[in-house]
């Protein structure tokens, strides 16, 4: 029996040690050996603290004694080489009996390269972070800065159709029509790219206040109508509401329905329908926007909520808009501890449905 212990004691990858309960080694492998750079010998006239580096003694002492109280365990530190080269290890250490006195049973493997690996990845992740900050503070200044002068753009040429200062002929209108609607479609873009940032930056925050959820429902169907009826397509409301009452970021819904009444009619053929059905109890309210649109195949529906993603790159063209409007959706719902969803079939429609809690403030105390 002690010859096989010697056999597998010196024939194993790891270094092995055995010392006594006052650190004192009493056996090591020839790996211990090699690795340390030590004649064997030399190794048993030492203790565990004369290969450890004064800095880290104190705290390998109180790791291995807390292990040793639960029967073992591992323990990372730092161990001095004759040489005196540094070399991170692990410590799997057990407590056994040697010779009929209780020791200890070290098995002992230098973590250089997994150490290293973990700084990579560590400066990685980092400059992943410092990256993601400056597009996000760039995002911000740039939205700041195009707001301002497209803000003149849009108040001038709303002016100038209004034909306050001056009568104008058909194609004057229909220029400047064309420059409002551009530019208020790009004030859009660029305020949904200025909310991505702020999420993005943690610097996004929610403003809860009672609201009635039928004001709100109205007040979108009043606003897409005109849209709506531009393309001949029914917008409906389907109100199931037991408790008119929510505590949320009104703003916020308000912005989450528009999303997705929006997108609805945009991706709906003309002669079609949009429904806003509502459900609410006292704990939660669920929102659907149904559509007899386009609809949105299995493998499109997987990629809808990410940010600057389109489902199919061939609409595009057709339908302007940079993917922004759904991942804020499922942002700024998730924000208020909900859940957003899609069920569509391709030349179907679509459903796209959300619930929130109807108070906020109890949820988030």
């Amino acid at each position: 029996m002690e010859k096989l212990f010697e056999t597998i004691f010196n024939s194993v990858n790891d270094g092995i040690l055995i010392y006594n309960l006052e650190g004192r080694f009493l056996e090591v492998n020839q790996i211990t050996c090699d690795d340390l750079g030590y004649q064997k010998d030399e190794l048993l006239q030492m203790t565990g603290m004369d290969i450890t580096p004064p800095e880290f003694r104190e705290k390998l002492y109180e790791q291995m004694f807390g292990k040793l109280n639960q029967g073992g365990g591992i323990v990372e530190t730092m161990c001095r080489c004759k040489d005196g080269s540094l070399v991170p290890i692990e410590l799997n250490i057990r407590p056994i009996e040697y010779k009929g006195s209780p020791a200890i049973l070290a098995v002992v493997r230098d973590i250089t390269e997994r150490k290293k690996a973990e700084e990579a990845m560590l400066n990685s992740k980092l400059a992943a972070e410092a990256a993601n900050r400056a597009k996000s503070e760039f995002l911000t200044n740039m939205s700041h800065e195009l707001r301002t002068p497209l803000n003149s753009i849009i108040g001038f040429s709303d002016i100038l159709c209004s034909e306050d200062f001056g009568a104008l002929n058909e194609i004057q209108k229909r220029y400047l029509y064309n420059v409002n609607k551009s530019g208020k479609h790009l004030l859009e873009l660029i305020n949904d790219m200025l909310d991505l940032s702020k999420i993005e930056a943690g610097k996004m925050e929610l403003f809860p206040e009672k609201f009635a959820i039928h004001d709100v429902i109205n007040e979108i169907k009043a606003t897409m109508t005109p849209l709506a009826k531009k393309k001949d397509i029914e917008l409906k409301c389907i109100l199931n509401i037991e408790n008119p009452l929510i505590v949320a970021d009104s703003v916020k819904f308000r912005q989450i329905l528009y999303n997705l009444v929006s997108n609805a009619i945009k991706f709906t053929d003309k002669g079609g329908s949009v429904t806003i059905r509502v459900n609410t109890s006292n704990e939660q309210a669920s929102i659907f926007v149904e559509d007899t649109g386009l609809g949105i195949s299995p493998n499109d529906q997987e990629k809808l909520f990410n940010p600057f993603s389109q489902v199919d790159s061939s609409l595009s063209k057709e339908y302007s808009g940079t993917g922004l409007g759904l991942a804020l959706v499922k942002y700024f719902v998730e924000m208020h501890g909900g859940e957003v969803w899609v069920e569509s079939e391709v030349g179907k429609g679509s459903t796209f449905g959300f619930s929130i809690p109807t108070n906020f403030e109890n949820t988030s105390s």
